[in-house]
């Protein structure tokens, strides 16, 4: 069975797809998981040889005692990162609720959209519907 995301088909017929995070917030109450983004791509790398399939990148904390950040704020730390990931081949999703992040992290190469809210913002129905990147449900 194949897994289709954005671009990437990843067999899942004989195992399971690990999709491992990449925290770009500064405010995550688990500080262990912030990667610094300049070290982002050194830290996926790992990951994918650790076994990962997918590597998901998030911007914000949905920690309710984190401080919001503007979409602008968020497409400036995620989308670099997404550019380097997919020049690299690695499937990548971008863990995001705004749709203007979405749309950007699209441009960036993303290959999926993993939105936490399930979607709730039609918008981002409508931005799904326009890229190659695969909604991804919560």
């Amino acid at each position: 069975m194949l897994l289709e995301l954005g671009k990437h088909r990843i067999d899942v017929t004989d195992r399971t797809a690990i999709m491992a995070i990449l925290n770009l917030s500064p405010d995550s109450p688990v500080a262990d998981s912030v990667v610094d983004p300049s070290k982002a791509l050194a830290r996926a790398r790992d990951l994918m040889a650790e076994g990962a399939a997918i590597i998901d990148v998030g911007a914000h904390s949905t920690s309710s005692r984190a401080a919001p950040i503007s979409p602008q704020e968020e497409i400036e730390r995620v989308c670099p990162v997404i550019e380097a990931l997919s020049a690299e081949g690695i499937p990548v999703t971008v863990d995001s609720w705004a749709a203007e992040v979405a749309r950007a992290a699209a441009a960036a190469g993303v290959d999926g959209l993993n939105d936490v809210t399930g979607f709730v913002d039609e918008e981002m129905v409508a931005v799904a519907a326009e890229t190659r990147a695969t909604p991804i449900v919560m």
